[in-house]
């Protein structure tokens, strides 16, 4: 059963973009993933203290 909630759903994910290939090698490299975990550490790390 369909709901016009879920139609509406299905419509914005079918008008969102599609990542690009960059976009896609980026997501799946590791040592990106890690440092960008690490930043974000970090980041956090520096508001609690703050």
């Amino acid at each position: 059963m369909i709901t016009p909630a879920d139609s509406s759903a299905q419509a914005m994910v079918d008008a969102a973009p599609v990542p690009t290939d960059a976009d896609l090698r980026r997501r799946t490299n590791l040592v990106v993933q890690f440092f960008r975990f690490i930043a974000l550490g970090w980041g956090m790390f520096r508001l609690a203290r703050h």
